[in-house]
């Protein structure tokens, strides 16, 4: 459970997703983040506090988000991609299939919440 939102006495883990992608991050300077305004949700804003030149913040627009990631994959970064599994799922399915996957590109999608509701 992401401890930003888990349940008060729920037991946490820390920020695992963060921590792992800043240990990364920190070996590999083309590790990049992506993230739809979620960044608190899915851990991501301990990358960003780390490694600000290298964050971006896509809005909520998660088609964008895909988008974005493939461009970088194909210029050679690597991007880590977060959202909530919902919105990777329905709104930026078809982006996901045409620019990424059918292009064989290096983009690592991490989704949060993979559940009914969301939150």
């Amino acid at each position: 459970m992401i401890a930003s939102i888990a349940a008060e006495g729920q037991p946490t883990v820390s920020a695992p997703f963060g921590h792992a992608l800043v240990s990364l991050a920190e070996q590999r300077s083309d590790v990049v983040g992506l993230t739809a305004d979620l960044s608190k949700y899915t851990d991501l804003h301990l990358f960003a506090e780390a490694f600000p030149k290298r964050f971006y913040q896509m809005g909520m627009a998660e088609q964008l988000l895909m988008s974005a990631a493939a461009g970088m994959a194909r210029e050679g970064f690597m991007p880590f991609v977060t959202t909530y599994a919902v919105f990777a799922s329905r709104r930026a399915y078809d982006f996901i299939c045409m620019a990424i996957a059918e292009e064989n590109l290096n983009v690592k999608i991490a989704c949060a919440l993979p559940g009914l509701t969301t939150g």
